[in-house]
């Protein structure tokens, strides 16, 4: 059997080679109550209103803001401002990454003498043929170190 073909089969039947019965749900039970998922427990705690400790906190901070009705999102992100004036580096990363977006990671290669800077690869967008035909690649290399 082909290479490809056994790949394609591998993904189809998810290592079993069947694949789901025509009709039948690969999900019978379905998604969970979205009550008990953490994002949405998370938007529910962020839309409540911020405790006047919070407040209190953030209104010395930023004096000319008014801060009446702070809901917690809010506050948490005045406070990544407030702890990134203070030379906190994960406070500046995080609003950099979501205000200018994240910056895309590189990994240097060497080929010969050369340094060749190449963007680190989206698996994701990868076919299973092109996987499998990475894969082969990366163990060649790693034959040829050894």
């Amino acid at each position: 059997m082909k290479v490809e073909k056994q790949v394609k089969k591998k993904i189809q039947g998810f290592g079993t080679g069947a694949g789901f019965k025509p009709g039948k749900s690969g999900n019978p039970l379905g998604r969970p109550v979205t009550e008990r998922c953490i994002p949405e427990i998370l938007r529910r705690i962020g839309n409540d209103p911020a405790p006047p400790s919070v407040r209190r906190f953030l209104s010395k901070q930023f004096p000319t803001r008014d801060l009446t009705n702070l809901d917690n999102r809010e506050a948490t992100l005045l406070r990544a401002y407030y702890d990134a004036d203070r030379g906190k580096d994960s406070a500046r990363d995080f609003i950099a990454n979501r205000t200018e977006g994240k910056v895309r990671d590189r990994i240097n290669l060497t080929t010969g003498d050369e340094k060749v800077n190449k963007p680190v690869i989206d698996f994701s967008a990868l076919t299973p043929d092109k996987l499998y035909s990475l894969r082969e690649t990366l163990r060649a290399i790693v034959r040829n170190r050894a």
